[in-house]
C-alpha cells in the first residue's frame, strides 16, 4: 500500500512539474495588445531590433508603469516610445527648430514645429507616416508597459522630397523663362519671373528643415538637396536687369510755365535697354517734385519705349523753379512675404528717374500796365486790390504805372474811353505813358460769423486791354471768393486780396499767352 501511494505521489510531482515549466515558457495575454513573458524581448535591453536595420530606420522603446487604466497606460507607452524616435532624429537638427506638440492620428504623428523667421515665431504641423508601434510588452512582475516604435525614414520623408522636388522646378522654369524675357527686353516680365522663382526658391527653404529631420545622410546627400534653389542667384540677376534700363527725356524740358494755365508741351521720355532696344510695357509715373500743379500721374511705355504726361494746370508754389519728375517704379513688383527685404530693397534701387524743370514765363519787354479798380462802398478796397495786382504784375517783368506817374488823371474818364474802346484818344493824351490798361471793380459783403471768426466774401470783374490796338488780353470775373478776420475790416481786406489775386493771376495767364 505504501509503495503504491509512493508512486501515485511521484508522478503527480513529475505532472506538476512539466506544467510548471511549460506555463513558464507559453506566451500569455494577460493585458489586452501586450505580450507578457517570463523573459523580456531583447529590443527593451538594446533598443535594436533586427528586422530593422540603421540608418533607414529608427527603433525607441518607451515604457510606462502600470496605473489600472491600461488605456491610458498603453498610449503613455507609445507616446514615450514614439517621444525617443523623434529626439533622435532631431538631434542633430538646428536649434531654431523645436517641436511643441506631438500627436498621435491613427497610424501617424503630427507635430508642430515652431522655428524663427524674420524675428518672429512661425509654427507649422508636420505628419510623419512610416511610424508605428511595432510590438508591446506587459512586465507583471515589475507592473510596467513597454512599447517599441519605428520610423521608416524612406517612407516619411518621401512626400516631402517630392514637395522639395516640385519647388525646384518651380524654380528653374521661372528662371528660364525670366531669362528668355530678360533678352528680349520684356524687363517686367523677367522680374515676373523672377519673383516667381525667389517664391519657389522661399518654399523650399521652408520644406528642407524637415527634410533633413527624416532623412537618412545618403538622401541628404542627392543633388537636389546639395544643390537647393539659391535666393543669391535670384537678387544678382534682378540687379543685372535693373541696371540695364534706361530712362531719357525726349522732348518737354525746359518749357516756360504760367500760373493757371497747362503747359503747351507734353512731357515725353523713352525707355530703352542698354542695347539701344525700347521696353514697352513698363510704367512710369510722373509727380510734382517741387512747386504744386496737376499732371497726368502715370503713363505705361509703348511699343517704342515712350511714355508721356499732360501738365493741366500750373499751380502757384513758392520756390523759383519748378521741378517734375518721370521715374520707372517697379514697386508693384514687391512682396510682403517675410523672405522678400532684399528684394524689396533691390526693387528700390532699380528705380530711374529724370527730371523736367521749369521757369516761370516773364513779360517779353517792360510792358506798362495801368490798373484802375473801382469799388462802389470803400475807396480802401480799390487801394487794395490796386496794390496786390501790381505786386503780381512786377514778379512778371511788367511796370505797373499809378495814378501819380501819369500824372491827376480823371479815372473815370478813362474807364469811360476804354468802355468805348477811345483806345486812341488815350495814346494821344498819353503817349508813351502805359502799354496796358487793366479796369474793372471788386467790392466784399460780409458773409457769416463763425464762432467769432469774420466771414466775408468778394467779387468783381476785370478786364485787359492793348493800349496799342484795343484788343481785350484778357479777363475775368468772380465770386464767393472768401477771406476770415477777427474784424469786419480784416475780414473784408482777406476777401479782396484773395478776389485780387485771384483775378490777377487770370489776367496775366491770359496775357503771356498772346506773346
Amino acid at each position: 500500500m505504501n509503495r503504491k501511494l509512493l508512486v501515485i505521489l511521484t508522478f503527480a510531482l513529475l505532472w506538476f512539474i512539466g506544467c510548471a515549466s511549460e506555463k513558464q515558457t507559453t506566451t500569455s495575454r494577460n493585458v489586452e495588445g501586450y505580450q507578457s513573458t517570463s523573459s523580456k524581448p531583447a529590443w527593451i535591453m538594446s533598443g535594436k531590433y533586427p528586422s530593422y536595420p540603421e540608418p533607414r530606420y529608427v527603433v525607441g522603446v518607451g515604457l510606462s508603469k502600470a496605473t489600472g487604466d491600461p488605456v491610458a497606460d498603453r498610449r503613455a507607452a507609445d507616446q514615450s516610445a514614439i517621444s525617443e524616435v523623434l529626439q533622435q532624429i532631431t538631434a542633430n537638427v538646428s536649434s531654431d527648430i523645436t517641436f511643441e506638440k506631438t500627436e498621435i492620428i491613427g497610424d501617424k504623428v503630427q507635430i508642430s514645429l515652431e522655428k524663427t523667421v524674420a524675428n518672429s515665431r512661425v509654427r507649422t504641423s508636420l505628419t510623419i507616416s512610416g511610424l508605428k508601434i511595432e510590438e508591446r510588452y506587459y512586465d507583471p512582475e515589475a507592473k510596467l508597459f513597454y512599447s517599441l516604435a519605428v520610423l521608416d525614414r524612406v517612407e516619411a520623408s518621401a512626400p516631402i522630397y517630392s514637395s522639395l522636388r516640385q519647388e525646384s522646378i518651380g524654380f528653374r522654369t521661372c528662371l528660364t523663362a525670366s531669362e528668355s524675357n530678360s533678352k528680349l527686353g520684356r524687363i517686367e516680365q523677367s522680374l515676373v519671373g523672377l519673383k516667381a522663382a525667389l517664391r519657389s526658391a522661399a518654399g523650399f527653404k521652408d520644406i528642407l528643415p524637415q527634410f533633413r529631420i527624416l532623412a537618412t545622410p545618403d538622401m541628404l546627400a542627392d543633388s537636389l538637396i546639395a544643390n537647393p534653389p539659391s535666393a543669391t542667384v535670384i537678387l544678382n540677376r534682378m540687379t543685372d536687369y535693373l541696371s540695364r534700363v534706361k530712362l531719357s527725356v525726349v522732348a518737354g524740358g525746359k518749357q516756360k510755365y504760367i500760373l493757371g494755365k497747362p503747359l503747351q508741351v507734353p512731357l515725353t521720355v523713352r525707355v530703352t535697354i542698354d542695347s539701344g532696344e525700347a521696353v514697352a510695357g513698363l510704367p512710369v509715373s510722373f509727380r510734382f517734385e517741387s512747386g504744386r500743379g496737376e499732371v497726368t500721374s502715370q503713363g505705361m511705355t509703348d511699343s517704342a519705349g515712350i511714355a508721356s504726361a499732360i501738365v493741366e494746370n500750373v499751380d502757384r508754389a513758392n520756390v523759383p523753379v519748378y521741378t517734375i519728375a518721370a521715374e520707372i517704379g517697379f514697386q508693384h513688383l514687391a512682396d510682403t512675404a517675410n523672405y522678400a527685404a532684399q528684394w524689396n530693397n533691390g526693387l528700390s534701387n532699380g528705380n530711374r528717374k529724370v527730371l523736367f524743370q521749369f521757369q516761370r514765363k516773364l513779360a517779353p519787354r517792360p510792358l506798362k500796365v495801368l490798373i484802375l479798380l473801382s469799388e462802389s462802398r470803400a475807396s480802401s478796397a480799390s487801394m487794395i486790390a490796386q496794390s496786390v495786382m501790381s505786386q503780381e504784375f512786377s514778379e512778371v517783368g511788367f511796370s505797373p504805372v499809378t495814378q501819380s506817374d501819369i500824372g491827376v488823371l480823371d479815372t473815370k474818364s478813362v474807364v469811360k474811353a476804354v468802355q468805348q474802346a477811345q483806345f486812341e484818344s488815350l495814346r494821344h493824351r498819353f503817349p508813351g505813358k502805359f502799354d496796358l490798361i487793366v479796369v474793372g471793380e471788386i467790392s466784399a459783403s460780409p458773409l457769416s460769423d463763425v464762432e467769432g471768426m469774420k466771414i466775408y466774401v468778394a467779387k468783381g470783374s476785370v478786364k485787359a486791354f492793348s493800349v496799342s490796338n484795343g484788343v481785350n488780353l484778357g479777363a475775368d470775373s468772380f465770386e464767393n471768393v472768401r477771406g476770415f478776420g477777427n474784424s469786419d475790416e480784416q475780414a473784408s481786406e482777406s476777401a479782396i486780396r484773395n478776389g485780387a489775386s485771384d483775378a490777377a493771376e487770370k489776367i496775366i495767364g491770359d496775357i503771356l499767352s498772346k506773346y
